[in-house]
């Protein structure tokens, strides 16, 4: 017998066939086992709530101790506990300084252009203003102020793939 086309489906169908059934097979023990397990589980909270019920009913003290602890373990399995907690909190504060653009002032004859230095060239710059007179020594000169902060040190450099 040779190997074609038609035996090539035949055993395809088979597997397919065979998957399917061992799919269904699988899901139908899951249901089962899960059925089996909850069933299991009603049984025995029944069976304890009949003991502490018995238990509360000959008035012992051990029966309604047990029977108190049955309702106590069935509130909480009712209503989540819920806890609220402070949690550490950590104040971050970053310090930035922005220097301001300059701005330029153009005058022509339809009037007054104004733009930032950096994008707009001047043609015909202000005259520069005249500096200003020393002023006059003194007997006991003042301390000199401090100096401003040095500026924050410049970001690193980006990461790069490597190329």
């Amino acid at each position: 017998m040779s190997y074609d086309a038609r035996t090539r489906d035949r055993y395809r169908l088979a597997v397919s066939a065979a998957t399917a059934t061992v799919a269904a097979g699988a899901i139908t023990a899951t249901g089962w086992l899960a059925g089996a397990a909850a069933q299991d589980a009603t049984a025995q909270e029944q069976a304890a709530q009949d003991q502490a019920t018995q238990g509360a009913q000959q008035g012992t003290a051990a029966g309604a101790d047990r029977a108190a602890r049955v309702a106590r373990k069935e509130d909480r399995r009712q209503r989540p506990r819920i806890v609220l907690r402070e949690r550490p909190t950590r104040t971050r504060v970053t310090t930035r300084y922005v220097a301001a653009a300059g701005s330029a002032t153009m005058t022509s004859p339809g009037g007054t252009v104004s733009g930032s230095t950096g994008t707009t060239p001047l043609s015909n710059p202000a005259p520069a203003p005249a500096p200003a007179p020393a002023p006059a020594p003194q007997a006991n000169p003042a301390p000199a102020p401090a100096p401003a902060p040095a500026p924050p040190p410049a970001p690193p450099p980006a990461p790069s793939s490597g190329s």
